[in-house]
């Protein structure tokens, strides 16, 4: 049987086999030295004078040979490495160096040059672990149709709104409407015997809002429309309405407060009829109106002889300086109001009209003034009060 030499370890194998039993050397790839040995005679493990299959000098490790087939001495002691291999007879193949299957890394090599065996996972998709779907991602198509979704929603909600403010509107102004409606009067009480006039005729009275009020006949027990009336330093009230002072030369208010407590404004004119009733002594009688604040106010007043005032006054309403006067013409009856807008106070009797800068004023109630000159028991005659903001 042919043998083959290991040209790295320098061991014999069997001609057959592909990788050297001792060292794992691949034969067949090198062109190992194959030697054969003469019919009949017994294969020496060593040829002779086989030449190196190396040059002479370059391989440190190459083994040398000693003549007459003498085996060469192992590279290493006997016994000193455990995987050193074991031989057995002349031309028998060398067994492998670790027990088949014992080292999970040990290669079974498989005998007359044979393929090595497929990897331990071949290239198939059966074989390759499964892999993980992928979430389809959303294109443009998605983005635009949420954009319009939204679009759409933020229209209907506008248009919604505006239905509702709307409809509050109208709503409000139906009440506002009905709120407005004229009220009747109710029959004027008879005249007493202190009348000295006859009682004016009673007509429709205007509609009341927050920005307006009016009384017919002002005063306690006269007017219909919800106002109260409190009366200061005055004797009597007759509906009609008849003003009577008691004390002479001295000065009566009755004061108005609107309809569930409603506040004044600061810019405001309010007005009265006036009819004076003229007496022998030399003052006379006033009729006039005044806007109280909580620590000051203003009075306009107009007297029987044509005299007439604009005073500054406390919040009691007793005079504290005379602002404006002067004289016009004398009259039985006359329009008077009483007009503050901001700094500028407006008096106007009929149709004259006499203004002032004054300091501004929050009113917190307002009033018909009455002033008589001569002895007591005298009286004023006033009728269609009004207050418009």
């Amino acid at each position: 049987m042919a043998s083959m030499y290991c040209p790295k370890c320098g061991m014999p194998n069997d001609s057959r086999v592909a990788f050297c039993g001792s060292c794992g050397y691949a034969l067949q790839a090198t062109g190992a030295v194959t030697f054969y040995p003469p019919q009949g005679q017994q294969s020496s493990p060593h040829p002779t004078n086989v030449p190196s299959p190396y040059p002479t000098g370059n391989m440190p490790s190459s083994p040398t040979y000693p003549a007459n087939g003498t085996p060469p001495p192992p590279p290493y002691p006997t016994g000193n490495m455990p995987s050193s291999p074991t031989y057995t007879a002349v031309g028998a193949p060398p067994p492998p160096p670790y027990p088949t299957g014992n080292t999970p890394s040990s290669p079974t090599y498989p005998a007359d040059g044979t393929q090595f065996p497929p990897a331990a996972y071949p290239k198939s998709e059966s074989n390759l672990p499964p892999l993980q779907p992928q979430q389809p991602r959303q294109g443009k198509k998605g983005i635009i149709a949420i954009l319009a979704v939204v679009v759409v929603v933020i229209l209907v909600g506008a248009v919604v709104a505006g239905i509702f403010a709307y409809t509050s509107h109208n709503t409000a102004s139906s009440k506002s409407g009905s709120s407005s409606a004229t009220q009747g009067t109710t029959a004027t009480p008879a005249a007493t015997a202190n009348s000295s006039s006859a009682t004016p005729s009673i007509t429709a009275t205007p509609a009341v809002t927050a920005n307006a009020y009016s009384a017919i006949q002002p005063g306690p027990g006269c007017d219909t429309n919800g106002g109260t009336w409190t009366p200061q330093d005055i004797g009597k009230i007759t509906c009609g309405t008849q003003i009577t002072i008691n004390s002479s030369n001295s000065r009566g208010y009755l004061y108005l407060q609107l309809p569930n407590n409603q506040p004044f404004s600061s810019n405001n004119t309010i007005g009265i009829t006036g009819g004076l009733n003229g007496y022998s002594d030399s003052v006379g009688n006033c009729v006039g109106l005044a806007e109280q604040g909580v620590k000051s106010g203003f009075l306009v007043e107009y007297c029987y002889d044509g005299r007439w005032y604009i005073y500054s006054i406390s919040s009691t309403g007793a005079i504290v300086q005379t602002l404006a006067k002067n004289i016009t013409s004398t009259r039985t009856s006359e329009q008077l109001s009483l007009a503050l807008k901001g700094t500028s106070l407006s008096f106007t009797i009929d149709s004259e009209v006499h203004i002032i800068n004054v300091s501004p004023l929050q009113p917190t109630k307002v009033a018909i003034t009455y002033f008589a000159g001569g002895g007591g028991g005298e009286s004023v005659t006033v009728t269609n009060f009004s207050y418009t903001a």
